[in-house]
């Protein structure tokens, strides 16, 4: 009987600390955050609450089937049978943009409504100008490049150094376009439920650039996460591994990949020139016979 009571009220403990929904966000990102020192405790809380209920809240119902769109549909990799924990993983990810950008924005509409010098705050300042807004142009090798390849005849360089622009290209249009996709379905949701963007001033403007673009920069490199582990036929159980214990597998596994790249290049290369002299050899043998035959 006192067993029973004692759960009861064991029960009734929990239900009383067990923190609401907006309580376990902000004690999570803003908790120790001061809004530079400028609001009061409870006008912070106020803030805070306000902006859950009217952004968080509908954001997170819009985003997350779209993105997850755009994950299966813009990376051909991707159309096939997945495993399913890859399938979670990409559930993870379409849930992954409220991470940063959610608090990131709300501190940043507070901050520019109070006056923060943005340009003092961020010495580099400049940096983030530029890289704002900026497609992201292909990163192309020198002609040189090739030029400095052995055994390449100036045709065969020129071949190479086409297919090389073509296929850089193409990464730069893959990436803006899933750019452009995934950001704007998060502004169309945030412009909807928070108008106070529009209102931001220029230097506000730029850092709310800023916000998004580091929220891409997330979204990629988790997205290249599962490329690689498909690229590279990792085990399922890679998924699992620290970042940095990921990345440097992904490293070795893409040299290895070049390495043998480069020796069936040159057992082509070798077989050609193999042919070649075997072809001008019989050509050679066949010659006296054919005289001889004339004669």
């Amino acid at each position: 009987m006192f067993d029973d009571d004692d759960d009861d009220d064991d029960d009734a403990l929990e239900d009383e600390e067990e923190m609401t929904p907006f309580e376990a966000w902000y004690d999570e990102n803003l908790r120790y955050y001061t809004f530079q020192n400028k609001l009061k405790p409870s006008e912070a809380v106020m803030e805070a609450e306000l902006f859950f209920n009217k952004v968080c809240l509908r954001f997170w119902r819009e985003v997350k089937a779209p993105i997850r769109e755009v994950i299966l549909g813009q990376y051909e990799a991707f159309d096939t049978d997945l495993h399913p924990r890859m399938l979670e993983e990409i559930d993870k990810i379409a849930s992954m943009a409220d991470t940063e950008t959610l608090p990131s924005l709300l501190k940043l509409l507070v901050e520019d409504r109070l006056g923060v010098d943005f340009r003092t705050k961020h010495s580099d300042f400049e940096g983030i100008v530029n890289l704002c807004g900026m497609p992201m142009e292909p990163h192309l090798l020198e002609r040189s490049f090739f030029e400095s390849i052995p055994n390449l005849s100036p045709e065969q360089c020129e071949l190479h150094y086409q297919e090389h622009i073509r296929e850089a290209t193409e990464e730069a249009d893959l990436y803006n376009d899933c750019r452009k996709e995934y950001l704007d379905i998060i502004q169309n949701s945030l412009l909807a439920s928070c108008r106070q963007i529009l209102n931001l001033s220029p230097d506000g403007i730029i850092m709310y650039g800023y916000i998004l673009y580091k929220d891409y920069g997330q979204f990629e490199d988790e997205v290249y996460r599962l490329l690689n582990m498909l690229e590279y036929d990792f085990p399922i159980e890679y998924l699992d591994l620290p970042p940095e214990e990921f990345s440097s597998k992904s490293i070795a596994a893409h040299q290895l990949k070049l390495d043998r790249m480069q020796e069936e290049w040159e057992a082509e290369k070798k077989a050609e020139e193999e042919a070649k002299a075997k072809k001008a050899m019989e050509s050679e043998n066949n010659t006296p016979a054919e005289t001889s035959s004339n004669e």
